[in-house]
């Protein structure tokens, strides 16, 4: 089962309150020189390679040219086969920006407005739904229900074939989460319910529009939309955290994925359409600006608006059954960032792509690892109570210091003092207590704001 951290804290939380939701080898090889930018690139991922916390391939570019390009790890564990620049992955909810610059490609061809009601396009739908805009469900402000939301959804409904239709049925009869237009919640029924506009609308099926309208004419012929049926060459085989060890990805159909995140691509067809896409080539002006533009809650059309490394970031990340990928362009800078992987929590993801683009921009680290003595290692090992029943374990091996969470594997974590030490996997810290020189008499966890003590209990 794959973990993160933030999913410590919350377990630990709600615990402490009495209260009861990867194959690493040597990168393949890759075009890019092994000099500069390149090489520290290359450093900084094989990291992560190592710690079996990624597989996957990377691209970073600026001004549309690559600075970095290479696969890291296995494509196929079975077949010993290793992923390079060139293999596809599923990406996940990087496809809705696919969705939104299609409804944005009908909506400059005038065969509909950002404003008309979904009910206008699609019929049978629940009348709190009729009035619903096309823009409401691209900003995620809609109120609809979100099927994967559904209990049983990740366990049981997601492994069985759905129609687009039988998703929208799943929650028909639920009330609106929120009156449309008032609120911003993440939510997948909608973009299902615009790759139906889009059939309505363009009388294509929407994987045709896709492909014969958008992805087609703009030379983007290693991407496309993954019916789970089509034999698609060089993808990725994806892979998660077990019990005992990487194992692959349990049963999941994608047609449950449909408009909101069904697409297959690589890094060089990622980064062309988004260089084609913010120079105009895709869209018409008005509805080039109108996809970047925050609607209010830090989301334009398809793409996050926000501000990291205190630069403004247009990106999304994607997520489906052992895929992660992320796609991050710093406008100002000019800089893109692709990150897609087989094998790896998509806080993993995230954190890569921030590395990279720190190194990009000549930014130093988040957290810069310190050299400190192994011996110091002894006085931190041991047991640490984070929770009734959950337990960190710190070892020490050849220099190295490890944690491990009671039923979870064990991940290295790095110096940047002798008391305080991160985390690689997720954005996360330990701090042990300093007062006796001999030995920590506790733990505080620190990550997104909280902190939790862990006193050792041994």
């Amino acid at each position: 089962m794959n973990w993160t951290l933030k999913g410590w804290v919350a377990h630990a939380a709600l615990l402490l309150a009495g209260l009861s939701f990867p194959f690493a080898g040597a990168g393949a090889a890759t075009d890019m020189p092994r000099t500069g930018y390149a090489a520290q690139a290359d450093a900084l991922v094989q990291d992560y390679v190592r710690n079996e916390l990624f597989s996957g391939a990377v691209l970073v570019a600026r001004d549309g040219k690559p600075l970095f390009r290479k696969g890291f790890g296995a494509a196929n564990r079975e077949w010993g086969i290793a992923n390079t620049p060139d293999t596809r992955f599923r990406i996940g909810s990087v496809s809705k920006q696919f969705t939104a610059a299609a409804i944005m490609r009908l909506v400059d061809e005038h065969k509909l407005l950002l404003d008309d009601a979904v009910g206008k396009h699609v019929r049978d739908l629940p009348p709190a739904w009729q009035k619903v805009s096309i823009r409401q469900l691209l900003q995620h402000t809609s109120g609809i229900p979100r099927y994967t939301m559904l209990d049983g959804f990740d366990d049981r409904l997601v492994r069985i074939r759905h129609t687009p239709r039988q998703l929208i049925d799943l929650v028909k009869d639920l009330p609106l989460e929120f009156e449309p237009g008032t609120k911003f919640e993440y939510d997948n029924t909608g973009y299902i319910l615009l790759g139906c506009v889009i059939e309505a609308v363009s009388g294509m099926p929407y994987r045709d529009y896709l492909e014969q309208k958008l992805l087609g004419p703009l030379g983007l012929r290693h991407s496309g939309y993954d019916d789970g049926r089509r034999i698609l060459e060089r993808i990725a085989q994806p892979y998660t955290d077990g019990p005992d060890g990487i194992s692959r990805a349990g049963p999941a159909d994608i047609s449950n994925a449909y408009a909101a995140g069904a697409m297959v691509s690589n890094v060089d067809d990622l980064l062309a359409w988004q260089q084609m896409l913010v120079n105009g080539k895709v869209l018409g002006p008005d509805s080039s600006a109108a996809v970047f533009t925050d609607g209010g809650h830090h989301y334009g059309l398809g793409w996050y608006i926000e501000n990291r490394l205190s630069r403004t970031v247009h990106e999304h990340g994607g997520s489906w059954n052992g895929y992660e990928s992320l796609l991050a362009y710093y406008p100002f800078e000019q800089l893109t960032v692709i990150v897609l992987g087989n094998h790896g929590e998509q806080a993993t993801v995230g954190r890569i792509a921030d590395e990279l683009a720190r190194l990009a921009l000549g930014l130093p680290p988040a957290h810069r690892e310190a050299r400190v003595d192994p011996a110091v290692f002894s006085r931190l090992v041991g047991r640490y109570r984070l929770a009734p029943d959950m337990m960190f374990s710190v070892t020490s091996k050849d220099g190295q210091l490890f944690a491990q969470l009671s039923g979870q594997r064990q991940l290295q974590i790095y110096p940047e003092a002798a008391n305080r030490y991160f985390f690689k996997a997720v954005d996360a810290q330990l701090v042990f207590d300093e007062r006796d020189p001999d030995r920590a008499g506790y733990l505080v966890l620190h990550q997104n704001g909280e902190q939790i003590k862990a006193p050792r209990i041994d």
